[in-house]
This record gives C-alpha cells, sequence and structure tokens, in this order.
C-alpha cells in the first residue's frame, strides 16, 4: 500500500513538473509573439500555458500586458489580478495594474498597488518612478472633490429650505446642516 501511495505521489509530481515545462514553453512563444505584436497568437499561447500550469502568475501578467496593449482594460485588469492571486509578491503585476489605473484616473487604486509593490521590492524603480506621479494627481483629484464638495454644500446652503419659506431665519449652523442633509439625501456622502 505504502508503495502504491509512493508511485501515484511520484507519478503526480512528474506530471506537474512536465505540464510546468510545457507551460514554460507556451509562455516564451506568447511572450515572443506579443513582442512582435501578433496578439491573437500570444494570447492563444499564454491560455495555454495557463490551461497546463493555472498557478503561472507570469503568464497571467504577460496576458494581461497583451491585453492591456489592445486597450482592452477589463480583461486586462482581470488577469493582472490573477498573476497577484497566483502570486500576492508579483510586483510587476502590481505595478502594471497601477499603470491602468492610472490612465483611468483612478489614482487611489494606482497609489494601493504601488504601494503593496514596494511593500514587496522597495528598490524596483518603475513602481517608485510611478509612485510619484500617482500620489501628485491622487492628492490633486482629492482636492478637487473636496473644493466640488464645499461648492455644493454651499450652493445648497444658499438654496431657500422648507424652514425658510415660513419666513423663519435660519442660522450659519442650520444652513450647513440643511446643505450637508441635501447632499446625503442625493447620496453625495
Amino acid at each position: 500500500f505504502l508503495f502504491f501511495l509512493f508511485s501515484v505521489g511520484y507519478l503526480f509530481a512528474q506530471d506537474s513538473q512536465t505540464s510546468l515545462k510545457l507551460a514554460r514553453e507556451h509562455y516564451y512563444q506568447g511572450v515572443f509573439y506579443g513582442k512582435q505584436g501578433k496578439y491573437v497568437e500570444a494570447i492563444m499561447e499564454l491560455e495555454k500555458a495557463i490551461e497546463l500550469y493555472p498557478a503561472y502568475a507570469d503568464a497571467y501578467n504577460a496576458l494581461a500586458v497583451v491585453y492591456h496593449r489592445q486597450k482592452q482594460y477589463q480583461k486586462a485588469i482581470e488577469h493582472y489580478l490573477l498573476s497577484i492571486e497566483a502570486d500576492p509578491k508579483h510586483v510587476k503585476a502590481r505595478t502594471n495594474l497601477a499603470m491602468i489605473y492610472n490612465e483611468q484616473q483612478e489614482y487611489r487604486k494606482a497609489a494601493q498597488q504601488l504601494e503593496n509593490a514596494l511593500e514587496i521590492d522597495p528598490n524596483y524603480a518603475p513602481a517608485k518612478n510611478l509612485m510619484n506621479s500617482v500620489r501628485k494627481k491622487a492628492d490633486e483629484q482629492d482636492a478637487r472633490e473636496l473644493e466640488s464638495q464645499q461648492k455644493e454644500a454651499e450652493r445648497l446652503a444658499q438654496m431657500p429650505s422648507k424652514h425658510t419659506a415660513e419666513n423663519t431665519q435660519t442660522s450659519p449652523a442650520q444652513s450647513l446642516f440643511n446643505a450637508g442633509t441635501q447632499l446625503i439625501r442625493q447620496g453625495k456622502i
């Protein structure tokens, strides 16, 4: 019985190694095609690599890069996330995902991925270089959103409420409270 278990385990390990070897061959062929701009061929090869070895983080990342180059952003994001799921320490996938978020002006998401990448490898230059730009854009975006919310609150504070319609005077605090209540009702928390 022990011999049987050992034999099955050995065969499984051998099969796994063979699958990984074949997956690597498809991966390298897919990367080759991708660099040549032959995206259909690249996708086929990379999908075959993933089929043979489903935990192949580099293949998911390379497939995402192909989709990214084709501006198929949702598919690229999905595959970058699959790469990160297969290998949470995949710095390139995190940085590439941050690049898409940056392009889509989702600067906070981009910054989060870059922070994670730099926790793993503080010296990874592509993440470090992108982080400076993303942080600046995220801070600018936050400032614009805050300014917009303040303007909206001021605008709503200027609007007559039900209480002012009855000729009752409201204090500035009450006006701000009313404006805040209006924003909440509009889903702008």
